[in-house]
């Protein structure tokens, strides 16, 4: 999967799960972030776009308060790579 299409797949989970009301399971954005680090897609450019992203679907009269949610839960598996590289302990 290229950078694009992840951010493709990541911008149709997020905004179904905001349509939701942030009632449907995270576990989407938990398997997004594992395919975003077997792709090494960067965490940066992750955060850049959710916020991108998160400011196009309020003004689509989203509510934004629950993106926070989705976008710690994909960051999560790269959050666990990068503190087991480098021997720090996961914040809980």
């Amino acid at each position: 999967m290229t950078p694009d299409d992840f951010h493709s797949q990541y911008e149709a989970a997020l905004r179904a799960y905001l349509q939701a009301g942030g009632t449907q399971d995270l576990g989407v954005g938990n398997e997004l972030g594992r395919q975003a680090l077997h792709d090494d897609v960067s965490m940066l450019k992750i955060v850049e776009q959710h916020s991108g992203l998160v400011r196009e679907l309020v003004q689509e009269g989203l509510d934004g308060a629950e993106a926070l949610a989705f976008l710690l839960h994909t960051l999560a598996p790269l959050d666990r790579r990068v503190a087991a590289s480098s021997g720090a302990s996961v914040c809980r």
